[in-house]
Parts: C-alpha cells; sequence; structure tokens
C-alpha cells in the first residue's frame, strides 16, 4: 500500500518540477525582435512515427493470427479484409474533417465544431472512458512483459506487491518522456516501439514455416458453421489495434502544415496495417488451432512460435524488445490521451487547471501527471473488484475499448454526413465511406448487445453503452450549470491555421 501512495506524489512532483523549470529557464527570443519564438512543432515523420507506434503493431503481428483462429475461425481472411476496408473508410471520414479543423482534441475537436455541444459532450465522455480504460489496459500489458523478464531472470515478481511496484515504476518512467515534450515522446516511442518488429517478425515467419502454412484455415468460409456473433467477435478482435489509430489527429495542432500532413498520416497508420494483419494470419493461424490448450493457459503465441522454431535462446531479448514496443504504446497513448483531457479542460468540461501547457516544453503538464496516475491506479482498481491482480487489467478492459471507439466512429460519421449535407459539396467518396462506418458499427454493437448479459461480450458492449450515457448525462448537467455561470466556453475550442 505503502508504493500506491507514494506513486501520486512522485508524478505530482514530477510535474511541478517541470513547470518550475519553466520558471527558470529563459525562454529563446528572436533576436531581431526580442519576442520569444514559440515550441518547435513535429515534424510529419516524428508524428507519423508516434502514430505507429500507438498502433501496437509488434503484439499484433506476434499475436492476432492465433487469437483469430481461436475465437473467429470459420472466416478469417474475410474478417481481416472487412476491418482494414471498415478503418480504411473511418481515415476517409477522419481526413475529412483534418482537413477543415487543427486542434488538440482529435474527434472531440471535429464533433464540437461540426456538430455542436450534443455530439461534442457525447464524444468527450466516450474518449474520456475509452483513454482511460486504454492506458489501464497497456500498462498491464506492459507488466506482463516486465514481470516475464524478471521471472527469466530469476526474481519472484508475480506477487501483488511486485506486480504494483512494476505497475508504478512503468507508469513513472512513461510519465517522465512525456513530460519532456512531443519530441522527445515521439523520438522515444519511435526507438523502442519499432526495434522489435525485425525479430518478431523473423520468429513468426520461421516458427510459422516450421509448423506449416495451412492455406485451407486462411480462405476457409463455411457458411454452414457461419455464425454472426461470433464474426463480430472476430472483427473486434481484430480491429482492436486499430481502434483509436484516429488519436493522431490530437497532435494537428503541434505539427507542421495539419491540414496536409494529418491526412496523410492517417492513411500511412492503416495501409502499415495491411501486411501486419496478413503475415500474422499467413504464419501464426496454425499456432491458435495446434496450441489452443497452451495459449488459454497463458502461453504467448509468440513463445510457441519461438519453440517451433528452435529459437528458444531468444525468449528473453523477445520478452525484453515486446516490452520495449509496449512501453512506447504506453506513451504515445499517455500523450494522445493528455492532449483530449487538456482540451476538456480548456473548453471547461473538466477542470481548467488540466488544461496548463509547458511555456518550454509545450505539453499539458497536469494532464500528462493525471494519465500517469490513471496508469497505475485502475489496475489496481479492477484487480480490488475483480479480486484477481493487477495486471489481469487486460483480460478485464481489452474488449469495452473497441466498443466505445465505435459509438465516438458512428458519432463522426453521422457528423460527416450531416456536413456534406448542409454544405452541397461533391464529397461522394467521403458520404459513402460515413454510410460505411455509421452501418458497420452500428451493425456491430447491435450484434454484439442482442444476447444482453448473458455472454462476456455482449455484457461488456452493454457495460460499455451503459458508462458512455451516465458520464453523458454528468458533462451535460455539467454543461447546463457552467453555461449559465460562463464557464463553459466553447470558443476556446482550440482552431489554428
Amino acid at each position: 500500500m505503502v508504493p500506491t501512495l507514494l506513486v501520486p506524489t512522485v508524478l505530482v512532483n514530477a510535474g511541478r518540477f517541470t513547470l518550475r523549470e519553466d520558471a527558470m529557464t529563459q525562454e529563446k527570443v528572436d533576436p531581431g525582435t526580442d519576442t520569444a519564438l514559440p515550441p518547435k512543432k513535429l515534424r510529419p515523420i516524428q508524428a507519423l512515427v508516434l502514430g505507429l507506434v500507438g498502433m501496437g503493431y509488434g503484439d499484433l503481428l506476434a499475436t492476432l493470427g492465433a487469437y483469430l483462429m481461436i475465437f473467429s475461425p470459420t472466416a478469417p481472411l474475410l474478417t481481416v479484409a472487412m476491418v482494414f476496408l471498415v478503418i480504411l473508410a473511418v481515415a476517409q471520414v477522419v481526413a475529412f474533417f483534418a482537413k477543415r479543423y487543427v486542434g488538440r482534441g482529435g474527434l472531440l475537436t471535429y464533433a464540437f465544431n461540426a456538430g455542436g455541444t450534443g455530439p461534442g459532450v457525447l464524444t468527450g465522455a466516450t474518449l474520456l472512458i475509452g483513454n482511460v480504460l486504454l492506458v489501464a489496459v497497456v500498462v498491464a500489458n506492459c507488466a506482463i512483459y516486465a514481470i516475464s523478464v524478471f521471472v527469466h531472470f530469476g526474481v519472484p515478481a508475480a506477487s501483488p506487491i511486485m506486480q504494483t511496484a512494476v505497475l508504478a515504476g512503468i507508469g513513472i518512467v512513461s510519465t517522465l518522456i512525456c513530460l519532456r515534450g512531443l519530441r522527445s515522446a515521439a523520438d522515444a516511442g519511435g526507438i523502442l516501439g519499432l526495434i522489435c518488429l525485425p525479430f518478431v517478425a523473423w520468429v513468426l515467419i520461421q516458427g510459422g514455416l516450421t509448423m506449416g502454412v495451412d492455406w485451407g484455415l486462411i480462405f476457409n468460409f463455411d457458411l454452414t458453421a457461419f455464425d454472426p456473433s461470433i464474426f463480430v467477435v472476430g472483427l473486434v478482435i481484430a480491429g482492436s489495434s486499430y481502434f483509436g489509430f484516429e488519436q493522431v489527429t490530437t497532435l494537428a495542432a503541434d505539427t507542421e502544415s495539419p491540414k496536409r500532413s494529418i491526412p496523410l498520416i492517417l492513411f500511412g497508420c492503416v495501409a502499415v496495417g495491411a501486411p501486419v494483419m496478413l503475415l500474422s494470419l499467413v504464419f501464426g493461424a496454425r499456432t491458435g488451432i495446434l496450441h489452443v490448450d497452451a495459449i488459454e493457459a497463458g502461453e504467448s503465441p509468440l513463445a510457441i512460435l519461438a519453440n517451433a522454431a528452435d529459437l528458444q535462446w531468444l525468449a528473453v531479448p523477445l520478452d525484453v524488445m515486446v516490452l520495449a514496443s509496449s512501453l512506447a504504446l504506453l506513451i504515445a497513448v499517455q500523450t494522445y490521451g493528455s492532449q483530449l483531457i487538456s482540451t476538456m479542460g480548456e473548453i471547461g468540461l473538466l477542470p481548467r487547471r488540466l488544461s496548463h501547457r509547458s511555456s518550454r516544453r509545450n505539453v499539458p503538464v497536469a494532464a500528462i501527471v493525471t494519465t500517469g496516475v490513471i496508469a497505475i491506479v485502475a489496475p489496481m482498481l479492477v484487480a480490488l473488484i475483480s479480486g484477481g491482480s493487477p495486471v489481469d487489467t487486460a483480460i478485464y478492459l481489452n474488449q469495452p475499448i473497441g466498443y466505445l471507439w465505435a459509438i465516438a466512429y458512428i458519432v463522426i460519421g453521422v457528423l460527416a454526413l450531416w456536413v456534406i449535407a448542409r454544405t452541397s459539396g461533391r464529397h461522394w467518396l467521403t458520404a459513402s465511406c460515413a454510410l460505411v462506418v455509421v452501418i458497420g458499427f452500428v451493425v456491430i454493437l447491435a450484434f454484439s448487445m442482442k444476447d444482453g448479459f448473458s455472454t462476456m461480450f455482449a455484457a461488456e458492449a452493454w457495460i460499455a453503452v451503459i458508462l458512455v450515457a451516465l458520464l453523458f448525462t454528468v458533462f451535460w448537467i455539467l454543461h447546463v450549470i457552467r453555461s449559465r455561470a460562463g464557464h463553459i466556453d466553447m470558443t476556446r475550442m482550440d482552431e489554428v491555421e
């Protein structure tokens, strides 16, 4: 309990140190005018790297093929193809707004500007819950790999106290990197996040070839055994890495030439996913068929592939590299989440203190510290409620994240159709994509929720919708009260050229 209580204190003091450093550091000035120079913006390539790191492609490459064959074996290739096409449609819709609005709120900025208070508050409620769960899941995944590394070296790290210490250490390291600024986060995330991909691909391909590639499994489409509900579960699993990909738009106000670069970055992040998913499916599918019992018992598909490829000596290095990749993902998620929280503080939906930005590093200090505290406290709360351990958070919270982003994508798709109808513009491609997005995610939610609370996946979908409805109600009441007092100011929604 003592480490748990110390963590918020450490993170808050780190934030205060950053602000104190701002006050003690002389601002860089233009020698010609003696005016303060604005902080350097991210180069588009840095924003793209942070976007790719935020996709978690290392973990996706290692596990998607096996998990898809376990949970949705009737039409795996169709599942991957549909996910890619629907997410591509989402990218087109988000790019449509990215060319019109530039801010730090991502979909929140677009919803408020295009639809007003109602859609904006609904989107804010959805994304806030989604980011809280996402931070908790990612830090839990980091802890799983860190504990695995400790165990390899003979350190007993499976006890709740050690898990708490590991979670605290990971959360503090990630928060300190984020406090260094967006450029530092992008550089650190790029180095840590992309280093594992060649090694994971090597193990995946060699292990898959050793087990044998079963093209019949990959191209399987059995109508007699086809179950729409199971197929939808497969869609959510395959799309799990994509959900939240558009949060790279929260970097728009801090990226060079955002109206041109952000749409390209969106499509770049989506495009890289296609070969990653196909590689994982082709070489990892038989792992999910031949070793389903081991995977369900907790063994990593990547470890199974390493054993099959006679690469057991890579077990520890791979765990270290995947841990680095997971830490990079946490850095990206904290960066996006802090930008969203800062924007919500800016407009008054959250305390305005959260909108304060460091003048020297141009980062929302209080918002970053908040995400760091969430990263550590949320898994502990899940453990307390479920009776499990903190690292079990990934099991309980991973699925609802997909349903939360489904709600956000439905809102943004409807708004795109509304804007196009109002402006009478010839955006037929965007309108078609918006229609695909709305219909696709409505169908996913409907099929996921049709069984009520009788199954785990249906219950998680209902819980996600209920949480959004409750927080939307709270935010709406807060909006009404604060608007009358003049504390809600939608004109402060960040907008730059």
